[in-house]
């Protein structure tokens, strides 16, 4: 579901703002925050399921 919604309105944002603007400025530290969250998420869901105790 988070690569449906915020990253794509972040890329188009960004790429619709003019460098300068603060809100371009905001819509790429969002768009990188969420690059980042997708990448990391695979191993963070990885890990929990390795601290989860069996029932």
């Amino acid at each position: 579901m988070l690569e449906r919604f915020p990253l794509p309105l972040a890329e188009t944002g960004v790429a619709t703002t003019a460098s300068g603007d603060p809100v371009h400025t905001r819509l790429a530290e969002m768009r990188d925050f969420y690059r980042f969250l997708l990448a990391e998420l695979p191993g963070l869901l990885h890990r929990w399921e390795q601290t989860r105790t069996p029932r």
